[in-house]
C-alpha cells in the first residue's frame, strides 16, 4: 500500500509522535485509547478551524489533558505560530515551512489511523510501545 501522507510528511508524523512519547515517559499509565482520544480531540479542533467554526471544547480525562497539551504544541508549531525552545541554553526556533491546517489535519488522522492499528495488534499499550521503538527524546 502506498501511504503518501506517510511519505511527503514523515517529520510531522515524527514531531507529532515525538510528543506523544514525551507524554508516555511523564505518564506511563497513558494507554493508547488515550492517545486516540486526545488526537480525536485535536482532529475536532483543527476540523472546526479549517470549516470557519468555533472549536469544541474539550473533553478530556485528567491525565490525557497534560498529553494534548504536548501534541497541540507540536501541533501549533507545525502551523508556524508559536516557537520551539526559548529555554536555558536552547534557541528559541521557528518552524521553517509551516503547515496548512488541512495538511495537519490529514497529518493527524494518520497518526490516529497507527494508533489504532497498533492497539488492535498489541493491546492497550501497544501503540505507545511501538512508537516509542522509534522516538528517542533527549
Amino acid at each position: 500500500m502506498h501511504d503518501d501522507i506517510a511519505e511527503k510528511y514523515q517529520d510531522v508524523l515524527q514531531n507529532i509522535e515525538f510528543a506523544i512519547v514525551r507524554a508516555y515517559e511523564q505518564d506511563r499509565s497513558l494507554l493508547d485509547l488515550d492517545i486516540m482520544d486526545l488526537l480525536d480531540a485535536a482532529i475536532r479542533r483543527y476540523g472546526s478551524e479549517a470549516q470557519g467554526r468555533v472549536a469544541p471544547s474539550l473533553r478530556l480525562a485528567g491525565k490525557v489533558t497534560p498529553a494534548y497539551a504536548l501534541v497541540e504544541k507540536m501541533c501549533e508549531w507545525r502551523l508556524g505560530r508559536t516557537s520551539m525552545g526559548g529555554e536555558a541554553n536552547t534557541p528559541e526556533v521557528y518552524v521553517p515551512n509551516p503547515l496548512t491546517v488541512d495538511e495537519l489535519l490529514a497529518c493527524l488522522k494518520r497518526v490516529r489511523k497507527s494508533a489504532k492499528f497498533w492497539n488492535d495488534e498489541a493491546g492497550r499499550q501497544g501503540y505507545l510501545q511501538y512508537v516509542s521503538q522509534f522516538v528517542r527524546i533527549g
